[in-house]
């Protein structure tokens, strides 16, 4: 009697309760009622189906109520509504579910079960949720089990062609919903036991964390926790915000209870997209789809024409997303749906000048946040990637490196369309002492060539003529400057000739000749530089250009504002060049063909400028010479007030526009100047002007204070001779 008092006691203290829940958009909105409910006097486990529109609570019914459950809901913005106590959890353990499909089609039916013909014993709310998973072949159901059975539950799955081999079955109250968590984080950049020391105590001071170990050695922690208040993401997170990398490597979940939708397994699809046409359209997409729920991210790229979206499979399906994307006037189509080794290509490049640590890691970082991009290693120059072809191509992998200061070559391609071989098995160290010498080996019987193009303006013609080029057989590689309207390209002359390789780009619609002369092929720049006024400006910029790592020789003619400038393409180039003239306060820009004549003897602007500072000059500084002669032929006039004359009065009020209106520019170029270290001609002429002028301001503010009976010499007027000379 005993016993079975002490058995009613425990039930009642397994009272579950299941709710609708209306007004959920996303898994920010589940999220939001697990935290909130789980924390809640009397409550043992929350669960949330953002995609069923129901919760159920385990609950003490001693402690708190349903009525009170439904109403702490709605105070967080949603409509809740209490629909039953009595809930019982199934899973179905069956042959193999083949696709979301059938997954999706064994959830509609096994919840339409009581609602007009499903097969159960009548009324509304027989089955609350139903989650068929594709990863593991279960079926988990929660259910009312005084409106239906685990049979009718199995048989209803058996009708959507899916066999059952056996089934489990318990209350949704079982003490082992209320247990722990596991997760195990792998942690990055931990140098001694302090990081260990820091970590650890950082962690525990959670109250949802119920014990951590991190290991130094194997370079992770292993945290218990409370997955109630909190999951593995924020606990990832709040060790990222300490200064380490980390990532979820496992995790063990000793719920029995329905897993939520979040904690399954992410999938990413890749979708051809068609009828983009400008970042606009990309935006669009991505603001759209990332709205749905059960997507986790969405990248859409405009030259490749695709997107790739992360989601949460038993929230959201495929063909949801890729209908989405078509109702919004664009037509897609999925490319992959699933991500295994086997769709992934290798890519080794030859990287140049590759010789630093940070240097390698600063490319290793940049590739790693490209999308499609899985894995990257460096070794002896050799960068080996590890892609999903569908996500990017290799063009997209130079272009992300070039983007680091550094040119590559592909050296070996391994993928897995026709004619290539599936070796993902080399490391990249096995492949760099291989190509050491490839230059010797297979370099040997290229040739490069600089073709000139006309008509780029934008990154999107950059990447339009690699990507076709590249397809060209016998083109081992092509880089675009689109600053330098020029592209340096390698090709087995065995195959194709330079002046094919152009035709092809004439063909893609940009006019392109091969540029004959040898110079090109040592990297010349000529360029336009604005504001050099002597021989100490012409010295500051080649002193300062020949510091650059690469440059050869830089030559400027102060006459014609013009310089020209020889590098090695592969360890710099032109836009190296013309920031570092543009830091020492210089203009500086490239002259290409259509303004090689016409601009580089145009100094328009710059004669509106000084033309605009003369007449200023002139205006304020012809009346200050003509009183200035005035006075010099007359008696000293009287004071306007003890200290200040008339003179010093009107010298002061005509100086001071000329001074620092007409003077701007100079003002500019000195103080340019100065932060670089050097000095020219306008250092000397304001540090003239600004001495008399500040002087004479200085020596009259005194008198008037002193209140002396004569105003002093000034020499007000240094700078309105300066100007008018």
């Amino acid at each position: 009697m005993r016993a079975k008092k002490t058995e009613e006691e425990e039930d009642k203290k397994r009272t579950a309760a299941v709710f609708s829940v209306d007004g959920m958009t996303c898994d920010s909105c589940v999220r939001n009622i697990q935290t909130q409910i789980g924390i809640a006097e009397g409550v043992h486990v929350v669960q949330v189906s953002l995609k069923q529109k129901v919760a159920l609570v385990g609950y003490d019914p001693i402690q708190t109520s349903a009525m009170e459950l439904e109403k702490r809901i709605n105070e967080m913005g949603f409509v809740a509504k209490f629909k039953d106590h009595n809930i019982r959890f199934l899973v179905l353990h069956v042959e193999r579910i083949n696709s979301n499909e059938i997954a999706n089609s064994i959830e509609r039916k096994t919840t339409s079960i009581g609602r007009g013909g499903g097969g159960g014993v009548g009324g509304s709310g027989t089955v609350f949720i139903c989650r068929a998973s594709v990863a593991d072949n279960t079926v988990k159901i929660a259910y009312n089990p005084l409106r239906t059975t685990a049979d009718v539950l199995a048989a209803t799955v058996t009708d959507c062609g899916v066999s059952v081999i056996y089934a489990t079955e318990f209350p949704i109250g079982d003490d082992d919903v209320t247990t722990t968590r596991t997760v195990t984080v792998s942690i990055e950049g931990m140098t001694c036991q302090s990081c260990v020391r820091n970590i650890e105590s950082v962690v525990s001071a959670e109250p949802s964390v119920k014990s951590v170990k991190v290991s130094l050695e194997k370079k992770e922690g292993v945290i218990e926790y409370d997955p109630k208040t909190i999951d593995a993401e924020r606990l990832r997170t709040m060790i990222d915000e300490m200064g380490f990398v980390s990532s979820v490597s496992s995790t063990n979940d000793s719920t029995a209870l329905l897993r939520e939708e979040q904690e399954e397994e992410d999938k990413t699809v890749s979708l051809l997209v068609k009828g983009m046409t400008c970042n606009s359209c990309v935006r669009n997409i991505e603001g759209t789809v990332s709205e749905m729920g059960g997507v986790v991210s969405v990248k859409v790229t405009l030259e490749a024409e695709s997107a790739v979206v992360r989601y949460r499979p038993l929230l959201i399906g495929t063909s949801e997303i890729r209908n989405r994307i078509d109702e919004m006037g664009f037509e897609c189509r999925i490319t992959s749906e699933t991500h295994q080794i086997n769709d992934l290509s290798k890519v080794y490049l030859k990287v140049s000048g590759l010789h630093e640590e940070h240097d390698v890691v600063a490319v290793e970082k940049a590739l790693q946040q490209v999308v499609g991009v899985h894995k990257t290693s460096t070794s002896f120059e050799v960068v080996e990637v590890l892609y999903l072809p569908q996500s990017v191509d290799v063009a997209s992998i130079q272009r992300v490196i070039t983007g680091q200061g550094f040119a590559s070559v592909v050296v070996q391609n391994i993928g897995t369309g026709e004619g290539t071989t599936k070796q993902i098995s080399k490391s990249p160290s096995s492949v760099s002492k291989s190509l050491i010498g490839l230059s010797s080996e297979d370099d040997g019987d290229l040739e490069k060539c600089f073709i000139r193009i006309q008509g780029l303006t934008c990154a999107s013609c950059v990447a339009a003529i690699e990507k076709h080029i590249k397809k060209v057989e016998g083109v081992r590689s092509i880089l675009v400057s689109l600053m330098a309207q020029k592209a340096e390209i390698k090709y087995d002359p065995a195959y194709i000739m330079d002046s094919q390789i152009a035709s092809h780009i004439n063909e893609l619609g940009f006019p392109a000749s091969v540029i004959e002369d040898a110079v090109a092929t040592n990297g010349e720049v000529h360029l336009n530089i604005q504001g050099m006024t002597c021989a100490s400006c012409v010295h500051a910029i080649e002193s300062n250009v020949l510091k650059i790592k690469g440059v050869l020789t830089a030559s400027i003619a102060l006459a014609t504002n013009k310089g020209r400038f020889k590098f090695d393409p592969e360890m710099t180039g032109a836009r190296a060049i013309i920031d570092v003239i543009n830091k020492l306060g210089f203009k500086a820009s490239l002259i290409t063909d259509h303004n090689r004549g016409s601009n580089l003897l145009d100094h328009r602007a710059e004669i509106q400028k000084w033309r605009r500072s003369f007449l200023i000059s002139l205006f304020f500084g012809g009346p200050a010479m003509a009183i200035m002669t005035y006075f010099m032929m007359r008696p000293p006039c009287c004071l306007i007030i003890p200290g200040l004359n008339l003179e010093n009065l009107l010298l002061f009020l005509l100086s001071t526009p000329v001074q620092f209106i007409g003077g701007k520019h100079f003002y500019i170029q000195a103080y340019k100047a100065m932060k670089h270290g050097t000095a020219n001609m306008d250092v000397l002429v304001i540090l003239a002007t600004t001495v008399s002028y500040v002087y004479s301001l200085a020596v009259v503010l005194a008198a008037m204070i002193l209140r002396l009976p004569t105003s002093p010499h000034t020499f007000f007027d240094t700078p309105d001779r300066k100007s008018v000379v």
